[in-house]
């Protein structure tokens, strides 16, 4: 099934996505955004064997687990989401693994927290991630205008985990998986993706006179109906 809704509604292009960007996202990142990033993970049971617990448990997030990157386009629409991995996998490994800037545009940006540590990888391919003001070694707190930028970005990548949480409010995401079951994470955190689409918009939304949400307008439009 995940195959098949891959199939159904295939990644935009760069036209989709640059012409479904909302104004507040272009003046809190830039124009050429083309999606917001995070991870996030999943529940499973100690592995017996002491090399493959180890490369499930996370010091971070305190358990043993997998991880998935995923992708939420600024329009509202979650649009991507990586293999599962064991918890331990890095963000630039994950990313590159998940083959997500073969599916993007030359000069995209992308966003995501300072954390997430892959903006060489990506200028190698010639594209740009964004982050929240940094600060400097001398520096002991941030200027007002670095308060603000930070905050116009943080009021926007919250909606990554928003996608994370209404992804997790079913029950196949938000359990404990047995380990001869998690083969199957990886397609069903894809078919949850595809079926939150249709289930509420993704941030922000406006009624408009057809009785939809704005967001599951473009979403529409992002998936060529």
């Amino acid at each position: 099934m995940a195959t098949r809704l891959d199939q159904m509604f295939p990644f935009p292009s760069k036209e989709r996505i640059l012409e479904t960007l909302p104004s507040e996202f272009k003046a809190a990142y830039s124009a050429m955004l083309a999606i917001l990033l995070d991870c996030t993970d999943m529940d499973t049971v100690k592995p017996s064997d002491p090399s493959i617990a180890k490369s499930c448990y996370s010091s971070y997030y305190k358990h043993y687990g997998g991880k998935v990157l995923g992708g939420l386009f600024p329009c509202g629409t979650p649009g991507f989401n990586s293999q599962v991995y064991p918890i331990s996998i890095t963000d630039p490994l994950i990313t590159a693994q998940s083959k997500l800037t073969e599916l993007l545009f030359e000069d995209a940006d992308l966003a995501a927290d300072r954390v997430f540590l892959i903006k060489r990888q990506l200028n190698e391919v010639n594209m740009d991630i964004i982050y929240p003001p940094l600060k400097h070694h001398d520096q002991q707190q941030y200027t007002p205008e670095e308060s603000a930028e930070g905050h116009r970005q943080s009021n926007k990548r919250i909606h990554v985990e928003r996608m994370f949480g209404d992804m997790k409010k079913y029950a196949s995401l938000g359990r404990c998986w047995p380990l001869h079951m998690v083969d199957l994470l990886s397609d069903i955190f894809t078919c949850v993706r595809h079926g939150i689409c249709l289930h509420r918009p993704i941030g922000p939304s406006t009624i408009s006179h057809t009785g939809i949400s704005a967001y599951e307008t473009v979403w529409l439009s992002l998936i060529h109906i």
